[in-house]
C-alpha cells in the first residue's frame, strides 16, 4: 500500500495490449535440428542472461520455443513462448530479464520491455522498473501507458528516503503526461483516474484531485463518488465550482472566449475533450503562473503529425510545466459573457512553446481541468456552463 493508500496493482499492465507486440494468434513454433542443451546455450548467450536449468529448458513448449529462436534470434511469438514458460515455472526474474535482453537486440521490442517492467513491479523491483519505463518513454514519447507505468513504479519506491520528494513530483508530472497524452479524456479508465487524483490529494491540491476523478465525464461509481467527495471536504469545498456564466464564440474556424486567469484576461479555444487547460509562455508569465512544477508530455496537434519518421514523432510532443491557477472565471464582464462561473485551485499546463496551428492572439486551450467541474452546453454560438448539483 503506497501514500494515499493506492492499492500496489502488480498487474497494472496486464490488460493493456500494445499494437505490434506481436504476441496474440501466433502461429505454431518450428523446430530446427539443434540440440536442446545447445539451442538453450545459444539463445542465453545472445540474450546476455545466466543459463537456465535443464528443468526449465526441458519443458516442451520452453525448448520448442528455444530452437526456434536459436534459428531466428527475433522472433516475437517465441520469446513470448519462452517468457511464459519461465513465469510457469517460477523464474520470473529470469523472465523479465531475457524480455529486456530481447529488446536490446531486436528491433521493435518496446512490447517485451513493457512486459518486462510489469514483471519486475511485481517482484518488487520498483527501482528497476521505473529505469526500463523510462527507456520505454525515451524511444516513444507519446504513449500515454508509459508514463503510467512510471508514476506506479515511482511511487511504490515511497518507503526509501533519499529522493523521495524529487520522485513524489515526477509521479505527479507523469500521471498528468499519461492524461494530456489521452485522445479523448473519455479514454481514461478508473485505474488511472483513481491513482492520479490520490497522488494530486497527496500532494495537498484536493481540487484538482476531484477533478481528475470526474475528466471522464458522466456518473462516477459509487466508490470514486465518495473518493471526490472526501478530497473536495479536505481542502477544497465551496471553491470548487460555484455559478454560471454564458459566452458568445468568437466567430472564426477556431472559436475563442475570454477567460480569466489569476484575474488577467485571455483567449481561449475551447476544447472539451482535452484533460487540461493549457496556456502559452507569454500568458503564463502574464497571469503570474509561476512556480517549478513538474514536467508533463502531450501531444502537439501540428499538420502532418500522422507521419511515422523519428523526426515527426518528436516534432508531435510538447512539453509543458504542470502548474496551479488560483482562479479561473468565465464571465462577469467579459467580452461576450454573462454571468460568472468560478473554479479554484485548477491544474493548468504552462507550455514550452505554442502548440503548432495556434491561431494568432490565443492565448491557450479551455480544457477539462475547468469544463469538467461544470454542467457544459456547447452550442454552434455559445458555451455554458453551470456548476453541478451533488451527485447522489
Amino acid at each position: 500500500m503506497s501514500e494515499g493508500g493506492i492499492p500496489a496493482p502488480a498487474l497494472f499492465l496486464g490488460a493493456i495490449v500494445l499494437a505490434g507486440a506481436g504476441y496474440f494468434g501466433y502461429a505454431a513454433l518450428q523446430s530446427t535440428s539443434l540440440g536442446a542443451p545447445a539451442a538453450a546455450r545459444a539463445v542465453a548467450e545472445r540474450l546476455d542472461v545466466a543459463p537456465w536449468s535443464n528443468a526449465v529448458t526441458s519443458e516442451p513448449r520452453v525448448a520448442s520455443a528455444l530452437e526456434t529462436l536459436a534459428a531466428a534470434p527475433c522472433d516475437k511469438p517465441a520469446m513470448f513462448q519462452l517468457a511464459a514458460g519461465l513465469e510457469r515455472s517460477g523464474a520470473v526474474e529470469e523472465a523479465a530479464e531475457a524480455l529486456l535482453g530481447f529488446a536490446d537486440s531486436c528491433e521493435d521490442g518496446a512490447g517485451e520491455r513493457y512486459r518486462a517492467v510489469n514483471l519486475l513491479f511485481g517482484l518488487g523491483s520498483h527501482g528497476r522498473a521505473a529505469t526500463e519505463a523510462s527507456a520505454l518513454i525515451e524511444a516513444q514519447p507519446l504513449v500515454g501507458q508509459y508514463y503510467f507505468a512510471r508514476a506506479q513504479a515511482l511511487e511504490a519506491r515511497e518507503g526509501e528516503e533519499d529522493g523521495a520528494r524529487a520522485r513524489r513530483a515526477a509521479a505527479l508530472g507523469d500521471y498528468a503526461s499519461a492524461l494530456a497524452l489521452l485522445t479523448s479524456s473519455a479514454r481514461a479508465g478508473d485505474g488511472l483516474l483513481e491513482a492520479a487524483a490520490r497522488r494530486f490529494s497527496a500532494s495537498a491540491r484536493h481540487c484538482e484531485a476531484a477533478t481528475i476523478l470526474a475528466l471522464r465525464g458522466g456518473r462516477l461509481s459509487g466508490r470514486l463518488t465518495r473518493l471526490a467527495e472526501t478530497f473536495r471536504a479536505a481542502g477544497c469545498g465551496s471553491a470548487y465550482a460555484s455559478g454560471e456564466a454564458i459566452a458568445q464564440r468568437r466567430n472564426s474556424a477556431a472559436a475563442s472566449i475570454e477567460v480569466r486567469v489569476n484575474g488577467v484576461a485571455g483567449r481561449f479555444l475551447i476544447a472539451p475533450d482535452a484533460p487540461f487547460l493549457t496556456v502559452t509562455p507569454e500568458f503564463a508569465a502574464r497571469a503570474q503562473l509561476g512556480g517549478e512544477g513538474p514536467s508533463v508530455m502531450l501531444r502537439d496537434v501540428s499538420p502532418g503529425s500522422a507521419e511515422s519518421s523519428e523526426a515527426a514523432v518528436q516534432a508531435r510532443a510538447a512539453q509543458a510545466r504542470l502548474l496551479r491557477a488560483r482562479r479561473v472565471a468565465l464571465g462577469d464582464a467579459g467580452e461576450g459573457t454573462a454571468g460568472e462561473a468560478v473554479a479554484s485551485d485548477v491544474s493548468v499546463l504552462a507550455l514550452e512553446r505554442p502548440l503548432a496551428g495556434t491561431p494568432d492572439g490565443a492565448d491557450g486551450t479551455l480544457g477539462r481541468s475547468f469544463l469538467a467541474r461544470f454542467d457544459v452546453t456547447l452550442g454552434a454560438r455559445a458555451l455554458r456552463v453551470r456548476s453541478k448539483p451533488p451527485q447522489r
